[in-house]
């Protein structure tokens, strides 16, 4: 079915990449407000093409709090805003966000945040250091290998993260 009178070109929508996640679990997700002006690594988004406005912030990113606002932005263990404590899911499927002249537009978007799952940490769109500290209920384990515990049993708490 074509839709008539809108016109995309130039734009690519790419398939929402999950080889991240291994099993879910349970349904251990919640709803967030991101602030997407903190995502500011290319490595955060795909589907982009020249002469297209809109771009997809990958599902799989590590997401953690911003202390000042109760937003969530990519974890940093370099930032200053409290992005750099913990990693308190990952974003649960892609996001479509638009470019306008000054940047992107509509930088509070809401999504959905995992908090419980079994993921392959090779797999994630970006790399998080083995240090890194995980809350929630997350194991790495790789279909078919041993699966080990990400969040350690003081941080496991099947509780969403409230601001």
């Amino acid at each position: 079915m074509a839709l008539i009178g809108v016109i995309n070109e130039g734009a690519t929508v790419p398939n929402d990449d999950q080889s991240w996640l291994v099993n879910r679990k349970y349904d251990g997700v919640q709803e967030v407000t991101l602030d997407l002006g903190t995502f500011t690594k290319d490595e955060y988004f795909t589907g982009a093409a020249e002469g297209a406005n809109t771009v997809f912030v990958k599902s799989g990113i590590p997401l953690a709090r911003i202390t000042g606002t109760g937003e969530y932005g990519p974890y940093d263990a370099a930032a200053t805003d409290g992005r750099a404590e913990f990693i308190a899911g990952l974003l649960e499927s892609a996001l479509e966000a638009t470019y306008g002249r000054n940047g992107l537009t509509g930088v509070k978007q809401t999504a959905g945040m995992r908090y419980s799952a079994v993921i392959n940490v090779d797999k994630l769109p970006v790399a998080v250091a083995a240090d890194a500290v995980w809350r929630g209920d997350f194991h790495n384990g790789p279909k078919g290998e041993v699966v080990v515990a990400l969040s350690t049993p003081a941080a496991v708490d099947a509780t969403p993260v409230t601001p």
